[in-house]
């Protein structure tokens, strides 16, 4: 099954000089725990809940930094038509909760963690081979 069928095709996306606080305000009201930092379509990289937790815990303002400064630079990304399990793999593998999803160097959508937790989960309901596949990709 592709990428595609999991991942949330309207991922929050922010320009690099937007101040962390007002990222973090705009993660709140997506309810989502990532932002994708853009220059136009072009992916500069990823603001996540850690990220802001790293200003906050620095003792910077978060009002003060910008979301260029507190993100990480060139995410690794995946491109829809992948595997869910080869994208929950690489997931794992690096230890990442948010992964954008691009096709021709554009934004097309985010996949996390709960996306593929909850397909598992509900892959499961219905036996689908996969979810197990998934879930052993995870360590479970």
């Amino acid at each position: 099954m592709p990428l595609s069928d999991v991942m949330a095709i309207h991922a929050l996306t922010v320009q690099g000089s937007l101040d962390a606080a007002t990222v973090a305000e705009r993660m709140i009201s997506a309810k989502v725990g990532s932002a994708l930092v853009c220059d136009g379509p072009r992916l500069l990289g990823i603001v996540t809940e850690r990220d802001i937790l790293r200003v906050v815990a620095g003792r910077k303002d978060p009002a003060a930094v910008t979301a260029s400064e507190c993100m990480t630079p060139d995410p690794v990304c995946a491109e829809p038509e992948w595997a869910i399990e080869d994208a929950a793999k690489l997931m794992v593998q690096r230890g990442i909760r948010h992964l954008p999803v691009t096709q021709d160097g554009k934004v097309v959508g985010v996949v996390s963690i709960r996306d593929l937790v909850r397909f598992g989960v509900e892959a499961l309901g219905r036996g689908h081979e996969a979810s197990k596949e998934i879930l052993e990709a995870a360590g479970h």
